[in-house]
């Protein structure tokens, strides 16, 4: 009989042990709404940090648009310069 109250006073032991390492169900809910919640905020920061990078990117390539037409444009022009005056001279 000896062996059998031991072997039950083990099992409350080994019971207990696992009862204090448990996470309640609520508590456990809880922590996993609180990190999709932290999920969905990062992901709505990744998507406004994508549209940021696009719109920079699409402002570079105005600016070279305008770095491009700011030199050749004078230089079409010299050019058409230099062929009228010498249709001219001709």
């Amino acid at each position: 009989m000896t062996d059998l109250a031991s072997a039950v006073a083990e099992l409350k032991a080994s019971i207990d042990s696992l009862r204090a390492e448990l996470v309640r169900r609520d508590v456990y809910e809880s922590d996993q709404r609180g990190i999709a919640a932290r999920i969905d905020t990062v992901g709505k920061d990744v998507g406004d940090l994508e549209k940021r990078v696009e719109k920079n990117e699409d402002d570079r390539k105005a600016d070279r648009r305008l770095l491009i037409a700011a030199f050749v444009a004078p230089l079409l022009l010299y050019v058409l310069n230099l062929y009228t005056a010498s249709q001219g001279a001709a």
